[in-house]
């Protein structure tokens, strides 16, 4: 099988010059033949799965639990957003502890 380089169809000619998808010449002509794991392993850091900012919403509502939860489940996919999250969470966290402890009694 081979396929295009830049947008991956399925190339079923055997001497074809160019894509019939995106007219990309092939590299066919000089010998290289793009096999379906080339094509993925070359383009795979372009591929890219963008996290919902939804994900903000459980350490806002849950303190640096909710964080640390949200850090555990996105630090291999989305490792910034992951991070981000834990920060959310522990300035939360902080804003709450600060509150909690030092304004409230002072109120009451």
């Amino acid at each position: 099988m081979v396929f295009c380089a830049k947008c991956g169809f399925e190339i079923t000619e055997e001497l074809v010059a160019f894509c019939n998808k995106c007219g990309t010449p092939t590299s066919q002509n000089s010998g290289k033949k793009n096999s379906s794991e080339n094509y993925m392993s070359k383009n795979s850091s372009i591929i890219t799965s963008e996290r919902s900012n939804w994900w903000y919403l459980v350490p806002i509502l849950f303190g640096i639990i909710g964080g640390f939860i949200s850090y555990l489940i996105l630090r291999t996919k989305s490792p910034i957003l992951a991070k981000k999250c834990l920060i959310v969470g522990t300035i939360v966290f902080a804003i709450n502890f600060l509150l909690g402890y030092t304004i409230l009694p002072i109120l009451f």
